[in-house]
This record gives structure tokens, sequence and C-alpha cells, in this order.
């Protein structure tokens, strides 16, 4: 292995020292007048931006590269770290993050505290690193405008992301997938979500796109992020049923698909996500009845199906099974039958809505005893 890195450290400074001695990439004249702009410039033309878009004025990645060569104090210095070791991440890292701050009107952000100054990126607002690369991203609530750049994935050990509560559009990098955590909520996205972006996320923890505009159907592929345990896409536009192969996200403890537009009846094996707390799907089309599986989810503290279009009956032992749930809200359905008598051992509920259903029969004087309840 030692040997194989060695070689391949050897292999990137001889390309590097090609890239500073000729114009692989027919450079505008402003990038070619010297040997300094020609190795950044064709480094980057080469391996992290497209030319006719880092060669585009007023382009992100443009705007990005002139600042790197004009106005980035720090350039310099790591020029001649890339001379010397034939590659330098910091320089990479930079230029990834100009390329987000001119992708979404960085001068018209709440916060930016050292962006785009002499200061070491890892001392740049919202940004913390490891080993002096970027892994955690924070721009929340930031008045960011634009668009989430491609070159994001070029932020090799980046691991955690919040962009959310922005104005952000366009669509979502396939790329950021592979992250461990990804909050892009409360923005204006509008893309469809992928196979391949599913097959990226893999290793995802947490993952909230809530309250955008993502289109289309949930692939099978959502089966591969066996490693969520927070999944969110309430609020978008998403259609068609829900996989069966949700099943082998056994590590979900929040799952919320609330305000979309999907449709078909719950998956009866939704019952193998035993580590489950909450899970919301209200305000949809689901038809059918309330899977039996729902009693294997004995951890769940909150559930939310109203505004569906369920029919049948509360699954038995409903109440019993679910002691510690705090949370109910079937409400704007068509369930029918007794409401069942065991929902009294419910004691730490806190909301309780079965309205507009077709439910018959009274409802137990226990409740009057349960010292949380709330709303009933």
């Amino acid at each position: 292995i030692g040997s194989i890195v060695i070689f391949t450290m050897v292999m990137m400074f001889i390309s590097f020292r090609a890239m500073e001695n000729q114009s692989g990439y027919d450079l505008p004249h402003d990038y070619g007048t010297n040997s300094e702009t020609r190795l950044v410039t064709n480094m980057l033309a080469a391996r992290y931006s497209h030319k006719d878009k880092l060669f585009k004025r007023g382009s992100a990645q443009n705007q990005a590269l002139d600042w790197i060569l004009y106005d980035d104090p720090m350039t310099s210095r790591l020029v001649s770290d890339l001379r010397s070791v034939g590659f330098d991440y910091a320089l990479t890292g930079r230029y990834v993050l100009a390329v987000l701050w001119f992708s979404t009107s960085g001068e018209n952000w709440k916060r930016s505290g050292s962006w785009l100054t002499g200061a070491d990126a890892c001392d740049w607002f919202g940004v913390l690193c490891i080993d002096g690369e970027a892994h955690t991203i924070s721009l929340g609530n930031n008045n960011m405008i634009g668009t989430i750049p491609e070159e994001m994935k070029y932020l090799h050990v980046l691991a955690e992301l919040t962009l959310n509560n922005n104005f952000l559009e366009g669509s979502l990098p396939h790329s950021l997938g592979e992250l461990y955590h990804l909050d892009v909520s409360s923005n204006d996205i509008q893309s469809s979500l992928p196979a391949v972006f599913w097959t990226n996320a893999f290793i995802m923890q947490t993952m909230d796109l809530s309250n955008n505009n993502f289109m289309g159907t949930i692939p099978t592929e959502i089966g591969l992020v066996t490693n969520a345990s927070y999944m969110n896409l309430a609020g978008n536009n998403l259609r068609g049923s829900i996989p069966a192969e949700l099943e082998k996200l056994t590590k979900l403890e929040t799952f919320s698909l609330e305000s979309n537009e999907l449709t078909g009846t719950i998956p009866s094996n939704i019952g193998a996500l035993l580590k489950m707390k909450q899970l919301d799907l209200g305000h949809n089309e689901f038809v059918g009845t309330i899977p039996t599986g729902l009693s294997d989810l004995t951890n769940l503290e909150v559930l939310t199906m109203q505004q569906n279009s369920l029919t049948g009956t509360l699954p038995k032992r409903f109440g019993l099974d679910h002691k510690d749930m705090i949370s109910l809200n079937l409400n704007d359905n068509a369930l029918t039958g007794r409401i069942p008598y065991d929902l009294h051992f419910m004691q730490s509920l806190q909301t309780l809505d079965l309205s507009y259903n077709k439910f018959s029969g009274s409802i137990s004087n226990e409740f009057v005893f349960f010292q949380d309840l709330r709303f009933l």
C-alpha cells in the first residue's frame, strides 16, 4: 500500500509539473501570462470545473478562479506547496468554497465572517475542519440565494452539510448523498431524487430534504440507505407508493413523508422498523387499512396519518402495544368501528385526534385521568 501511495504522489507531481509548463486547455490570455496562473488554472480545469464554466465570464466558477488568482493572499504560498509536493488540498478547498460563495450570493449572506479573506478556510464562518480540510459546513438561515454547485463533491472529507432555511433552488447534486448528514430543508430545490442519489447515500445517517419541491417517485434504492436513523421528506411533491424496500432501513427512528402526493397502501412490512419513534404519513392520498405491522413498533411515540383515505378499524391491541405513545393523529380518514377500549392504556398521551372519521360507540371515561393529555 505504501508503494502505491508513493507512486500516486509521484505521478501527481509529474502531472502538475506538466500543467505548469504547458497550457493544455487553450487558456484565455489572462490566465496564461505566468507559470503560477497557468499551473492553478490548468489544475482547476483538468480536475475540478469544466472549462466552459471556468472561463465563462460571470459564472461562479470564473469568479472563484479570479479570486484565487488575483485577490487571495494565500495563493502564492499554496502554489509553492503545490510545486513542492504535487498537490495541495487547501488550495482546492478554498476554490470550492469560493464557488459556493459566488453560487449563493455570498455578498448577501447574513453571516460570512472571514470568507474570501486571507484567513485559513478552516476559520471561515460555518466551516469546521479535520486535518486542514472542510469536514462540516453549517450555513443554515443565512440568506443564501442561488444553487448548490457540483464542485462540492471535491471537498473530499466533507461529512456534514447544513444549508436549511435559505433560498436555494435548482437541483440537488447527487454527490451530496455521500455525506453522513445532509440538511437542505426549507429551500426551493426543484428536482427528482433519482436512484443514483440513494445509491450514493448508503452511509447517510441523517437526511432532511423537507419543504422543498422535490418531485417524482421514491425509487426502490431507498432500501440502500441502511445507516439512516432520521429521514425527513415531508412537504414536497413526491408521488407514487412507498417502496417495500423501506423495510431494510432498520435503524430508522424518525421518518416523515407528510404533505406529499403519495398513493397506494401503507406497506405491511413497515413493522420491520422496530426502532421507529416518530412516523409521519399524514396529508397524502394513502388508501387501505392501517397495517397490523404497526403493532410491532412498540417504541413509537408519535404517529400521524391524518388526511388520507384510510379505511377499516384500528389494529387489535393498539393501545396495549403503544403504551409510551405521546401523540396519535388519525383525523380526516374513513376509519370505522368502535374506538378500542385499550387506548386507555396509553397513559403518556398528550395529543389524541380521531376526529372526522366514522367511529361508533362511546369514548372511555378513562381519558379524563390522562394527566398529560392536552388535546382530545
